[in-house]
């Protein structure tokens, strides 16, 4: 079907208004073009085979398989929008950790779990970071917690203590808790508690250490649980990180656990 043949079946009558007939013609013009347009992608088709090049119609499907990915992310997340969607998207890294009873004896993996607090708390692309504090009674509370992370903090980053403390005052959130060692449906239960302010949530132990990959937590989907395994202590983690370990910890960063690299999600 042609332009041409599509514009023969009119003719314009007497009854008709000039007007009339135009808008009769624009729409017959109008449902030509896409029938035209139709046959055109046949036509392609039956030529290229298996190997079409990209027309509109392929592209268009590629968006719809990039749109049905994309229910795995923030849906308002594109490319164009990115930046002003999600510069206002909260993420808070939430996890347990077993207060220190007075007197103890120091443990070398709670060296190395304050360092990848400290990591943490200083790690840009969290908002918060919330420690529910596993106690005794005659354990420390978060007040000591608070102030060893600041002695850390001054001692790692040559902070103040006025600019140590202030830190902590705004991204820590420190709480104390004397249910014992927490079941995975309690730390759920802490992850979704009203002193958790993110609409992102890191959920993870106390050991882990994140790096700058963190800043594509800010994209996901709030609505979407996502499970990543890991690997245990590496020896590839990033110089930032490292720094921090080797300055809490010394050469024996690692505590032993530095040689393990087996997946334990194998």
């Amino acid at each position: 079907m042609t332009f041409d043949y599509c514009l023969k079946i009119v003719r314009p009558k007497s009854r008709y208004t000039i007007l009339s007939f135009l808008l009769v013609s624009l729409a017959l013009l109008a449902y030509c073009a896409r029938q035209q347009h139709e046959l055109d992608n046949i036509r392609e088709d039956l030529q290229y085979g298996s190997h079409p090049p990209p027309s509109a119609t392929r592209l268009r499907r590629k968006l719809q398989v990039f749109n049905q990915l994309g229910n795995y992310l923030d849906p308002k997340s594109t490319a164009s929008r990115e930046q002003a969607t999600h510069i206002n998207t909260r993420v808070s890294y939430v996890t347990s950790f077993w207060a220190k009873v007075k007197g103890e004896k120091a443990d070398p993996h709670r060296r190395e779990v304050e360092a990848a607090l400290l990591a943490n708390i200083h790690n840009p692309h969290f908002d918060q970071v919330v420690v529910f504090l596993d106690r005794e009674d005659n354990a420390e509370t978060c007040f000591e917690f608070h102030q060893a992370m600041s002695d850390l903090s001054r001692q790692v980053f040559s902070m103040t203590a006025e600019e140590s403390n202030e830190l902590l005052s705004i991204k820590v959130k420190c709480v104390d808790v004397q249910t014992g060692q927490p079941t995975y449906y309690q730390m759920f239960k802490n992850a979704l508690s009203d002193v958790v302010t993110g609409d992102v949530v890191v959920l993870a132990n106390a050991d882990m250490a994140f790096d700058d990959s963190m800043s594509l937590a800010r994209f996901l989907n709030p609505e979407v649980l996502v499970v990543l395994g890991t690997n245990g202590f590496s020896n590839k983690m990033t110089a930032n990180i490292k720094y921090i370990y080797e300055e809490v910890m010394g050469n024996h960063h690692g505590g032993g656990y530095h040689g393990s690299e087996a997946d334990r999600c194998a």
